[in-house]
C-alpha cells in the first residue's frame, strides 16, 4: 500500500491554517490514496468457487421442495367442497317453497290440453300434417 502523499495535497493539507481544515485535507488525501491504490474488480476474472457445478446439478436432480401452489390447491378443493355443500343444503331447505310455487303456477295454467303428436309415419301422420 502506497502511504507517501503527493507533494500537491500535501501543500493542500498544510495550507489550512485552522485543525479543522488541516484534518479534513488530511483525511481526504488519505482517502484518495487509498483510492488509488485500490484494486479494481474485472467480472472477466471471476470463476465459480471449487465443487459449485457439483451443487447446481445436485440441486437440479435431487428431491424438489413443496411448493406453495400444491397447499393452495387443497385449500380451494375444500372452498369448492364446502360451497358445494352449502349449494345443496339451502336447495333442501327452499325445495318445499319452490315445488309449492310450482305447483300454484300449474294451477293457473287451468286446464290447458297438451296432446302428443304421433311422429310415426304412416297414414295417420300424413292425415294429420294435412288437416293443419
Amino acid at each position: 500500500m502506497n502511504t507517501t502523499i503527493p507533494a500537491n495535497h500535501a501543500a493542500l493539507a498544510a495550507a489550512g491554517t485552522d485543525a479543522a481544515t488541516r484534518a479534513r485535507g488530511t483525511a481526504w488525501t488519505r482517502l484518495a490514496a487509498a483510492a488509488r491504490s485500490a484494486i479494481i474488480y474485472d467480472p472477466r476474472d471471476a470463476t465459480a468457487p471449487h465443487g459449485f457445478a457439483t451443487r447446481v446439478v445436485a440441486r437440479a436432480l435431487g428431491p424438489q421442495r413443496a411448493a406453495a401452489a400444491p397447499m393452495l390447491v387443497h385449500y380451494a378443493m375444500r372452498a369448492f367442497g364446502l360451497a358445494c355443500l352449502l349449494t345443496i343444503l339451502l336447495v333442501s331447505i327452499n325445495l318445499g317453497s319452490i315445488l309449492s310455487d310450482i305447483d300454484d303456477e300449474a294451477a293457473t295454467l287451468g286446464d290447458t290440453p297438451i296432446e302428443a303428436a304421433d311422429l310415426e309415419p304412416g297414414p295417420a301422420a300424413d292425415a294429420a300434417v294435412a288437416g293443419q
